[in-house]
């Protein structure tokens, strides 16, 4: 089955209807929902070619084939850009068949990924349970945001356990076509979809948020109350079972429901200095039975990513029913939350010696402490940490050093303020670092009482 618009007709009328696609002001683009039943959600979205000869009436038209399982559609008309007028007659949609044939989709591990055009996924996990309308949004603060099923269309290829998508998307910030490339891949543990740009093509982007509709669940848990908070595991109940969904990095999700489903927005910040820049997720499903928090951490610590590990069981341990399970997940978090919280004074203490001696090979074996630090714990609270430490450790050394006799005074307050805020350990390390290097110092009795006041 093939859907045709050829008598759709549309009048665009902008400053300069001949200017590069980046300088007009106003597009229409004719998009296909491609729905599961009547009161079904997308399974994905799918668009015409943009209207470029706008100078009079013009014919917009697109051939549409429709993903397995499809059993209707849903068309609308979408604008797209800053400002301008269109104008619209005659829109219908004739149904025939498709010369292509049904998109029948590709085997990625145990799942079937159907891509529509733009590359917008549907991940059949097997039964009645499916992920879809999965991709991608360019957001700007000032300028608003560009949604990949208006992008143009791109080239999927099918390897092995892979599916790889290259395509490309307008540049919300100056309306310019970048290149992306989407990968759906199956990994030992559950299905990796991951997106990935060059770096510098988002520095006028300020967030990117997946999207994607889940299946039919009674609820959803692990998102952080607050428009702040970040997570990187959330779980969707469902009658077949749960559905696990753990991001790459922090993300700040959000629910909103659509056509009785729920669709799931989880946007992260763009990092300036990434490049590439990645953004992705995982899927572990397991159809008829509970998703198991523990064993999906066991996994994470296996890979040595102790912080997501942690950020997990914190999120899903009052939802296991097992007394003994919830005990097992209550000691693997008092034995992570112990080695996180070692691991961090260590840390510290490092960089205070850094700072303090301005020496190069310590201020070398603390960055490179923090870079291990941040491959091992870099989620949730931890990453927010180990990005505060590392601002306020360029912070430090851009300073203008004090001299030396005042040097021994600084280092003596910071160990008191540290021992007030109830970081003993931290401020031991200071002290017994001001003992050793200022011995003559006028505070040197100070310290050593302070510390032996630390140590009773």
């Amino acid at each position: 089955m093939s859907e045709t618009l050829p008598d759709t007709t549309a009048l665009l009328e902008a400053l300069d209807p001949d200017a590069p696609l980046a300088q007009r002001h106003l597009w229409l683009i004719g998009t296909l929902d491609w729905l599961r039943g009547p009161r079904a959600p997308a399974a994905y979205e799918e668009c015409s070619k943009l209207v470029t000869k706008c100078s009079e009436w013009t014919p917009m038209g697109g051939r549409f084939a429709a993903p397995a399982g499809a059993t209707g559609f849903r068309l609308s008309l979408v604008f797209v850009g800053r400002g301008g007028r269109i104008l619209v007659d005659d829109v219908r949609a004739v149904a025939g068949p498709s010369p292509e044939g049904p998109a029948a989709g590709f085997t990625v591990g145990t799942h079937k990924v159907i891509p529509s055009r733009q590359g917008l996924f549907l991940v059949e996990l097997g039964g009645r349970r499916a992920l879809l309308n999965a991709g991608l949004r360019l957001e700007n603060d000032k300028e608003g945001a560009s949604w990949q099923a208006v992008s143009p269309d791109g080239v999927p290829t099918h390897k092995e356990k892979a599916l790889h998508y290259k395509g490309r998307l307008l540049n919300p910030g100056d309306q310019r076509e970048i290149e992306f490339e989407a990968r759906v891949e199956a990994a030992e543990d559950g299905t990796e979809v991951f997106y990935t740009f060059a770096g510098d093509l988002l520095r006028q982007t300020d967030r990117v948020t997946l999207a994607l509709t889940l299946p039919r669940s009674t609820s959803v848990v692990g998102i952080p109350e607050g428009a702040d908070k970040t997570t990187v595991a959330v779980t969707a109940t469902s009658g077949d079972g749960d559905l696990g969904i753990e991001f790459a990095d922090p993300a700040r999700v959000r629910l909103r429901p659509v056509d009785g489903h729920t669709r799931l927005l989880a946007s992260f910040k763009v990092d300036p200095a990434a490049n590439p820049a990645q953004f992705g997720f995982k899927i572990r499903e397991s159809a008829g039975r509970s998703f198991d928090p523990i064993q999906a951490a066991d996994q994470s610590i296996k890979r040595r990513e102790f912080g997501a590990a942690l950020v997990l069981l914190r999120t899903h341990v009052d939802r296991l029913k097992d007394p003994q399970q919830r005990e097992k997940a209550q000691k693997l978090i008092r034995d992570l939350a112990q080695d996180e919280k070692t691991q961090w004074a260590g840390l510290q203490g490092r960089f205070f010696q850094a700072w303090i001696s301005r020496r190069p090979d310590f201020i070398q074996q603390a960055r490179t402490a923090l870079d291990t630090y941040e491959r091992h714990w870099g989620a949730g609270e931890f990453l927010a940490k180990a990005k505060e430490l590392r601002a306020e450790d360029e912070k430090q050394l851009q300073a203008v050093a004090d001299p030396a006799d005042e040097r021994p005074r600084r280092i003596l307050e910071r160990a008191k303020k540290d021992a007030e805020a109830g970081r003993k350990a931290l401020a031991e390390i200071v002290l017994q670092y001001l003992l050793e290097r200022y011995k003559q110092s006028e505070v040197s009795a100070e310290a050593q009482e302070l510390l032996k006041t630390l140590g009773m």
